[in-house]
């Protein structure tokens, strides 16, 4: 009896125990640009060293939950320089991304690795076009079409969204998934 009694007294302190240790806070804020003020969209938000996270919607807000143990939000994006921000109890936190200057060479990516344009010694082909959110298409492969020497772009079915058939000299069959991911962003 004794040791029931002892039982049922314990049981609910390691309950609430549990419930306590497994709770998580949720975090909001906003993320803007510093020099022109604007919010920011896509910022990836990741909690200390946890896997997964969050990103910020169009108008630059979001919202996390992270465990009570988590003491730091890393937040990136393309182009900006990281920033870390320490919580310290906080629910909101507003942060202000700084643009990265960065100073880009001219990269050609060959099948075997990069190198700089001017160690390139074999035909190099460049598309350069500022207006080509105004051309009428809808994918890479479709606005590349005829613009290239070189560059072979065949629809090979009439299925709406089917991967063209892209040559590139010297390279044969590769796909439109692969394409896109060779020049990078």
């Amino acid at each position: 009896m004794r040791q029931l009694r002892f039982l049922l007294m314990i049981l609910p302190l390691v309950l609430f125990a549990g419930i306590a240790f497994a709770q998580k806070k949720e975090i909001t804020g906003t993320v803007t640009d510093l020099g022109t003020g604007k919010p920011l969209g896509g910022v990836s938000i990741v909690a200390g060293k946890d896997k997964g996270g969050a990103t910020t919607k169009e108008d630059g807000s979001f919202t996390i939950s992270v465990g009570q143990n988590i003491k730091v939000l890393t937040f990136s994006s393309v182009s900006y320089t990281p920033q870390t921000i320490t919580l310290a109890g906080k629910t909101k936190v507003d942060v202000f991304m700084v643009s990265e200057t960065v100073t880009q060479n001219e990269v050609v990516v060959i099948g075997y690795g990069t190198q700089k344009r001017s160690n390139v010694s074999g035909a190099v082909s460049k598309y350069k076009n500022d207006r080509i959110d105004e051309t009428p298409v809808s994918r890479l492969d479709q606005a590349l079409q005829g613009k290239i020497a070189g560059v072979n772009v065949q629809n090979v079915s009439a299925e709406a969204g089917a991967d063209p058939k892209i040559n590139i000299r010297g390279i044969s069959s590769i796909n439109y998934h692969q394409c896109s991911t060779i020049g990078g962003n």
